[in-house]
């Protein structure tokens, strides 16, 4: 087994998350500082309001990224958890 892969991409995915939240905050900010009081979810002239269906469509984005990294964290950390009882019944094996 190869844990370096899953250990990679789990840390892809860490990195895309914290990206796409960085986004969102921003997105947020523009939002919740426009100026403008529209409340379609059409782009208006101004450049500090963003449409409010790509607004939820990357927070949904940035949940499931969010779950899918946990779930991964969770497959790296089980993955070395059994590797390292399986090195230690090995040497113990061995060293009998």
């Amino acid at each position: 087994m190869d844990i370096s892969g899953f250990e990679e991409r789990a840390n892809r995915a860490e990195q895309l998350c914290a990206e796409l939240a960085t986004k969102v905050e921003a997105l947020e900010h523009k939002l919740l500082n426009s100026r403008s009081t529209t409340t379609s979810s059409t782009t208006s002239t101004s450049n500090d309001t963003v449409p409010l269906s790509e607004y939820q469509k990357l927070l949904k984005e940035v949940k499931e990224l969010k779950a899918d990294n946990a779930r991964h964290q969770y497959r790296a950390n089980h993955l070395v958890r059994c590797l390292n009882e399986e090195e230690a019944k090995t040497k113990q094996h061995a060293s009998k």
